[in-house]
């Protein structure tokens, strides 16, 4: 974190893991029954082999005492470092993916319950011990790179693309600041194909098979085994300027090193096209390792695995000088300072959802609270 001059992690909080009924149709938020129906999906959570607390309501689930593994590992959190360094090295490259036209469909919805409402996050952060009254921020995977990249989105992007954003004050009793907590995640649903190359990748990884010189039937492999439909988030709390936020975002998979149980994102595609995304989104999970297929082709087409290799966090920070990083921090809290001077001048009021949208271009460019 050398090159970071206003990011700092703070606390590593754990993992959660949620688990949702697939016989429950997709449905808005708005539509949800209650607070049990959320929090029947909330299968775990909790951070090593430490016990939350005694304080869980009728029927809780009690965190598990995490030692299903050689080391101590949260269950159902597969594959392990281990399991994809051991893939990677049998892969026989260049392979091809196998094309989801014609497999086994399995595609997603974004809704609930196939994801988690950010309101979980904070719900668990707050079981794990964090106090949430001093927190000014809940960001979800994705919400840094939004935020430091800065850019306006096309007409056509905001009515069809996967990166709208959204905001929402949710009032704290008791905070400290008396402001209560920002969420910051995006917004609109869509339709995730688990066929699609990059699921392919995790589930081959996960599945650690080595397939040596048949790599190929890997994949027509992966598309034939159901996607699991459990999802698992890493909490941490990390400052950035002046303002506590609790990142809640995705693992893909985890390790064991010296600070305990860390994440580890996987990744398919072409490097020259992360710039910071990448970077950003493993310091959102608190990934210190990048599983990479290096892949190439174009949608719709018969995809190339060119190579699989291994990054670390530090690597990816140091491909980018720290004129670079230092204005991309810089973008995230003159964005945070703003919602909390519309928040603070009555502009965002509690109880209602905002998009986020950047305007304008270059030095003109600016965020917009659009109701």
């Amino acid at each position: 974190m050398d090159r970071f001059q206003r990011i700092h992690i703070v606390e590593d909080l754990g993992f959660l893991t949620w688990t949702p009924d697939e016989e429950t149709r997709p449905k808005p938020l708005s539509a949800i029954a209650g607070s049990d129906e959320v929090l029947s999906c909330l299968s775990s959570f909790g951070k090593g082999v430490e016990e939350v607390g005694e304080d869980h309501r009728a029927g809780w689930p009690r965190p598990p005492s995490f030692t299903t593994h050689d080391a101590d590992l949260p269950p159902n959190l597969q594959p392990s470092a281990a399991d994809v360094a051991r893939s990677v090295t049998r892969f026989c490259c260049p392979c091809n993916f196998s094309l989801p036209q014609g497999m086994h469909q399995q595609m997603r919805t974004s809704q609930f319950p196939f994801s988690a409402p950010k309101i979980i996050s904070l719900y668990a952060a707050q079981r794990m011990g964090c106090d949430i009254k001093r927190l000014d921020f809940v960001f979800g995977g994705s919400t840094l790179n939004f935020l430091a990249s800065a850019e306006p989105l096309s007409d056509w992007e905001r009515q069809n693309g996967p990166s709208r954003y959204a905001c929402e004050l949710l009032h704290v009793p008791g905070h400290e600041s008396g402001d209560g907590v920002l969420f910051v995640s995006k917004m609109n649903h869509y339709v995730a194909n688990y066929n699609d190359p990059g699921y392919q990748f995790e589930r081959v990884l996960g599945a650690n098979c080595g397939f040596g010189a048949d790599s190929q039937q890997a994949f027509r492999a992966a598309c034939n085994e159901p996607a699991k439909p459990d999802k698992h988030e890493h909490l941490q709390v990390i400052q950035i300027g002046p303002y506590s936020v609790l990142m809640s975002a995705d693992s893909d998979a985890i390790e064991t090193t010296s600070n305990g149980v860390t994440p580890v994102e996987i990744k398919c595609g072409n490097p020259r096209h992360f710039g910071l995304k990448v970077m950003w989104q493993m310091l959102s999970n608190g990934s210190q390792t990048l599983i990479l297929a290096n892949k190439r082709g174009r949608v719709n087409e018969v995809q190339t695995l060119f190579a699989a290799e291994s990054r670390t966090f530090r690597e990816m920070v140091q491909e980018h000088s720290p004129i670079v990083i230092c204005l991309a921090e810089g973008n995230i809290e003159a964005s945070m300072s703003k919602l909390r001077n519309w928040q603070r001048n009555g502009e965002l009021q509690a109880g209602q959802v905002y998009e986020l949208i950047f305007v304008g271009r270059g030095v003109e460019t600016g965020l917009v609270l659009k109701p």
